[in-house]
């Protein structure tokens, strides 16, 4: 280099350095240049990151010239990086079209200042891969264009294992989603299949774009429950199991079931890797199936009416009969022979019609009691009852029905003072069952009333010495009308025993017994501590 090649000033100072060092100038234009020719230490750190780095590190002038580009381009392309400096992609033989895609994403980076993916296919001697670049403008402090950079990534494995995975939830029912809560509340799809267009009618790229499209589908009255479902998951991390409606934009409903494993993550937000499925067809096959059931039992219910009202027609016939025969004969008497009758007489035959007359009475309140009871019907009270009260007035009524008849027992083994019920019901089927028991079992013969508790239970039992129930009549106790065939000749309605059964079923209770014919039975009702 000659010093007709430096400017006036430049050379003005390499003189004055010159004479302090007692070198030449051209001694120090020399050992200047060998020295910037030295990389400095943050220059070799960053040649180091250049040359090692696995993406390919492209610096382009305005006219799409190859200004840098480091040595990883010929392991990945097959290039020669040497001989790419300062020619253009097409000088170097790129493919048309590739060509097209770059200069058209440059002209976007160049318009709009802004950083631009651009993703291509690349025949290498490896064969064709799958390449995506970075491209961002670089502008001076005036504002003007100097390079263009690129980097380059060799993506064919991560397109390969993204289409396996597009693929393989195509396959799925419903759809796949990944989904990340942040700490703020704030959230997004990391990733979703192609199915929520099937289920949601949004595609991939608008549920990216903006989730609200898929929340705000969610029905209004599910919404509350759903958002908990999710909450409760990201609190214990446990399994998201939910199922929702969703109104579609023709209004139209669907039913979604997700399930879904939470993760935490370090900046402690927490994602699902969740599968959605479209359960409308099986929600509508229940509901199907509900109505049907429901249509079962409401035939059943009115079979069961029809079934009771036939054979309270029988039995009207038969046991309304004798009763007004007889008040129809004694009648007949008291009009044909009344002056030849006693005050005593007289007495004894009304009486009689009196007793026939509150049969009657009670026959047709019975069938009443049955019949609300069958059509869910019944008048319910539950308030607190006094236990100890309640069952000392029970039995106090029996001992005074009674009298001395039988040996009569009353264990009461609990400590419990209170309980819920309907007093005015329940009263009534211990006030059956003992009085059955008594009109059941031989004078002399024992009946006891016991009391007992569980944990969750208030345990009645009524045990009596009497007739028994043949086995066979045991599975039908309980049926409207029937008497057990070693009953038969004692007066009965056949449908205490109906009225028992319903009135604890009305408590949540259940009724049993156990009986041996000739030995005697043992009626045994629980009733639950905490009535729903």
């Amino acid at each position: 280099m000659t010093q007709v090649d430096i400017s006036a000033k430049t050379l003005e100072r390499l003189q004055q350095l010159a004479n302090r060092t007692g070198q030449s100038v051209d001694d120090v234009l020399q050992r200047l240049l060998d020295e910037a020719s030295q990389p400095r230490p943050p220059e070799i750190l960053q040649q180091l990151f250049l040359e090692h780095t696995s993406d390919i590190i492209s610096l382009f002038d305005p006219d799409l010239r190859y200004v840098y580009v480091n040595s990883i381009v010929g392991q990945l392309t097959g290039n020669d990086p040497t001989k790419m400096i300062g020619k253009t992609d097409q000088e170097l033989g790129m493919p048309t079209y590739n060509i097209a895609g770059w200069r058209a994403a440059w002209d976007v980076v160049i318009e709009t200042h802004e950083e631009q993916i651009i993703t291509f296919d690349y025949e290498t001697p490896n064969g064709i891969r799958v390449f995506e670049s970075r491209l961002t403008p670089i502008y001076d402090d005036e504002g003007t264009l100097i390079y263009l950079l690129a980097i380059t990534r060799d993506v064919t494995e991560r397109n390969q294992t993204k289409k396996m995975l597009k693929d393989f939830t195509r396959r799925l029912p419903g759809m796949v989603l990944s989904y990340r809560l942040y700490p703020d509340g704030s959230d997004e799809v990391t990733f979703v299949s192609d199915g929520i267009e099937a289920i949601y009618e949004v595609t991939p790229e608008e549920a990216y774009a903006d989730l609200t499209l898929v929340w705000a589908k969610i029905h209004a009255d599910d919404l509350p429950q759903f958002a908990k479902s999710v909450d409760e998951s990201a609190t214990s991390l446990t399994l998201w199991d939910c199922e929702w409606r969703i109104r579609m934009d023709d209004g139209s409903i669907k039913w979604l079931h997700g399930l879904g494993t939470p993760y935490r993550l370090p900046d402690g937000s927490t994602t699902w890797n969740t599968l959605l499925l479209d359960i409308t067809d099986r929600k509508q096959a229940e509901a199907r199936y509900l109505e049907i059931e429901r249509a079962r039992i409401e035939t059943q219910e009115q079979r069961k009416v029809i079934n009771l009202k036939e054979r309270f027609i029988a039995t009207a016939s038969h046991d309304f009969r004798i009763p007004l025969t007889v008040i129809k004969s004694t009648t007949s008497m008291l009009q044909d022979f009344d002056s030849h009758y006693t005050h005593e007489q007289r007495r004894e035959k009304l009486q009689i019609l009196q007793d026939q007359v509150v049969y009657m009475t009670r026959l047709l309140d019975e069938v009443l009691t049955v019949s609300q009871s069958q059509a869910h019907k019944l008048d319910v009270m539950m308030t607190d009852i006094n236990l100890p009260a309640f069952v000392h007035a029970i039995w106090e009524s029996v001992v005074i029905i009674d009298g001395g008849a039988h040996l009569k027992s009353l264990n009461v083994n609990t400590p419990l003072k209170q309980f819920v019920g309907d007093p005015h019901l329940l009263r009534q089927v211990f006030e059956n069952l003992l009085g059955n028991a008594l009109k059941y079992t031989p004078n002399g013969k024992r009946v006891t009333f016991e009391v007992t508790q569980t944990a969750q239970w208030l345990i009645f039992k009524v045990v009596d010495e009497g007739y028994g129930i043949p086995a066979g009549d045991q599975p039908h106790v309980f049926d409207a009308f029937h008497r057990a065939r070693n009953v038969t000749k004692m007066d009965g309605t056949g449908l205490g025993l109906t009225i028992v059964r319903d009135f604890v079923v009305v408590h949540e209770g259940n009724i049993s017994l156990e009986s041996k014919e000739g030995e005697g039975t043992t009626f045994t009702v629980m009733l639950p501590l905490a009535i729903a």
